[in-house]
This record gives C-alpha cells, structure tokens and sequence, in this order.
C-alpha cells in the first residue's frame, strides 16, 4: 500500500502551485491560466488538510475505543475485588460467600439447603470420605450413619427453634465406600437460617488421637 505524501510535501507543491498561478496571472495574456493553478493550489492544500484531519479522527477514535476497553476492564476488575472483599468480610452472609470462604478453609465441609441436599463441597472433604462435585445435588443424608441420622436432625430443629445459628455434635460420618468415621462436625447456619455450612472435623486427622 503506497503510503500518502508527508504534510510538508503538500504545502510546499500548494504553495509553488500558488506563486506559479499568482505569476501567470500578471504576465500571461488570458488570467484564467493564473486563476485556475491558483484554484488548483487550494484544492490540493484542501485535500491534504481533509486526509490529515480524517486520519486524526480514525487515530483518536481508535484510541478512545481503547481506552474505553482498558477502562472496562479496570471497572471488572475492582467490582470482582469489592465483591471478593464482601464475601471474606461476610462468609456467613450467604451461599455464594460461603462457597467462597469453605474453599479456603481448609478443613472438610459441605453445604446443604433447607431439605438436606448438597449445594457444594470442598476440597477437604473430597479428600476425607470421597464426595466430590458429582455430589452436589444429591440429598446428604447417607452421609451420617442412619442409626443417628433420626436424632441429629431433631437436635438440629431444636437448637434452631431456640435462636442458635452455631452449634456442633459428635457424629459417625460414612465414606463413599462406607466406611465408618468417627468425629466432630460443626454446623453454621447462614443469615437465612435455613441454609447450613457443615465442618467435618474427623478424630483420626486430630493432633491428639488418644489422650
């Protein structure tokens, strides 16, 4: 692609274009030779200033449209912060900040809705009894021996009824083989009181197994 004369290039051919014009005018007998060179040095000065003035707006809208790009991108990344921010400050305040907060955690948990099925779990308690995504959806009460199960959901309702959000319990949780593990699980219930994170704390992965 042949590139456009420079700026300069223009003026200076516009303006021998303009002498040239302006001298045939006094010394030649008919002063429309003069008239249109001088015309003609107009036009072209005319063009080159209309080129450059459109090649300056294509190169600020170019850059405009960049920095509006650059600054949306700016703005995602501070909401996705203040949001990150608002769920570490509020882990209990809701699904998705639970979600967030058990994934750091460290220690095996689940999350469960009002009728017991399974909202998500961590990596921790994929590693301890074997429940991975796959779980999620899945109704979580073949996770606790059924001998206990009964009771377990009664002492939940009563500490509910009595205002408590926090509340633990001794509990025999079964692996995805079936295997039996004896613990402590921690339930914390979300704002909505219905909602419920689940900390399992197994004896066999305590500091002290045998005192």
């Amino acid at each position: 692609m042949i590139s456009p004369p420079s700026r300069e290039y223009v003026q200076a051919t516009s303006a021998a274009l303009l002498v040239t014009g302006l001298y045939l005018m006094h010394v030649a007998t008919s002063g429309w030779y003069g008239a249109a060179v001088v015309g003609l040095s107009c036009w072209v000065m005319l063009m080159s200033e209309s080129i450059l003035l459109s090649k300056v707006h294509g190169e600020m809208s170019s850059a405009l449209e960049s920095l509006r790009k650059k600054q949306e991108l700016e703005v995602q990344d501070l909401l996705y912060y203040l949001r990150q921010s608002k769920l570490g400050d509020s882990p209990w305040s809701s699904v998705d900040a639970a979600k967030n907060h058990i994934e750091k955690l460290g220690l095996p948990a689940i999350i469960t809705d009002p009728g017991g099925m399974c909202l998500a779990v961590n990596q921790a308690l994929t590693d301890t009894l074997g429940y991975g995504e796959d779980f999620v959806g899945q109704l979580c009460h073949t996770c606790p021996i059924p001998d206990l199960y009964g009771k377990y959901v009664q002492g939940i309702q009563r500490n509910l009824m009595s205002g408590d959000s926090f509340m633990h319990s001794r509990m025999v949780m079964l692996d995805i083989s079936g295997n039996e593990h004896v613990g402590t699980i921690a339930l914390i219930f979300l704002t909505d009181k219905r909602t419920a994170v689940g900390i399992w704390l197994p004896d066999d992965l305590g500091i002290l197994t045998k005192v």
